[in-house]
């Protein structure tokens, strides 16, 4: 089991009609229940480098992930469907 599951699982429930879902990190932190690497507030590879194990669980989900920053940080995370 992967630390990521629960945001696996959320992304999985979301509604069909559902094509895009803001979250912030501390959204997502709730969602994990545990706080996210440092690097997850840096770097926008943590969120969409294809060689990440946890990239490539919500990509075959069928979600990307774009990252939004403010004042130099991420501060949330848009999930978009892949059409």
């Amino acid at each position: 089991m992967s630390i990521y599951d629960p945001l696996i699982e959320f992304l999985k429930n979301s509604p069909p009609d559902c094509d895009e879902i803001k979250l912030s990190l501390s959204q997502i932190k709730i969602i994990l229940r545990r706080n996210l690497p440092e690097s997850a507030r840096i770097y926008d590879a943590w969120w969409h480098g294809r060689d990440r194990p946890h990239v490539q669980r919500w990509e075959t989900i069928g979600w990307k992930a774009k990252t939004r920053y403010k004042k130099g940080q991420i501060t949330s995370i848009v999930f978009k469907k892949i059409e």
